[in-house]
């Protein structure tokens, strides 16, 4: 995964604490095809741990703020509608609500809504 990314085209970004990393956020490609290259995904992932520190938000800001350099002027982020922490974080960085896809993901033997958020530049 890490040695087949374009890390120019699409960067991870980590964060560490006290020698290990509690959080880490990473664009990925929405589509393959060349006419979908200004779009892409975000994912962030924060350490329980870590959580409510703003940890989370440091990654997405710094993602958000390397967007033009990498070609992106819109970001989707996927969100199970049951997770309030990842819905709030979003939103909280300008990202509206442009669409919900109804039980797409099994989660823990459930099946789940994805509320898909945008951000646009």
């Amino acid at each position: 995964w890490w040695d087949e990314r374009d890390h120019a085209r699409r960067p991870v970004v980590v964060a560490e604490a006290e020698g290990r990393v509690v959080a880490w956020g990473a664009y990925t490609d929405f589509k393959p095809r060349p006419a979908y290259r200004p779009t892409a995904e975000v994912s962030v992932y924060v350490d329980p741990t870590t959580f409510s520190r703003g940890v989370g938000r440091a990654v997405l800001d710094d993602l958000l703020a390397r967007a033009p350099g990498c070609g992106i002027d819109r970001v989707l982020a996927l969100c199970l509608d049951h997770n309030e922490r990842s819905l709030r974080l979003f939103r909280s960085r300008g990202f509206a609500d442009w669409g919900r896809m109804p039980g797409a993901c099994e989660f823990d033997g459930v099946r789940r809504d994805v509320v898909v958020l945008g951000w646009a530049r």
